[in-house]
């Protein structure tokens, strides 16, 4: 529902910590799956490390999924 307050756990799948947090919901939409919603957080106070562990995350992936190994933007 929006406007609440929820308890996070990411897990950022490189065997570190999982980074724990609280969000606000600030969107949701129900998913053609049973019992199931996507939604749109916004962070609460995540402690600096994390944000530093999070951002990093976010910033890999997203070079790995549009440079090649060289560092190339791919054509899609």
């Amino acid at each position: 529902k929006k406007n609440t307050i929820i308890n996070l756990t990411l897990d950022l799948l490189d065997r570190s910590a999982p980074i724990t947090c609280k969000a606000t919901v600030v969107w949701c939409q129900k998913s053609d799956m049973d019992n199931a919603y996507h939604i749109g957080v916004r962070f609460a106070a995540m402690p600096r490390a994390d944000r530093q562990k999070y951002v990093t995350h976010m910033c890999e992936m997203l070079l790995s999924e549009h440079l090649d190994s060289q560092g190339i933007i791919k054509l899609q």
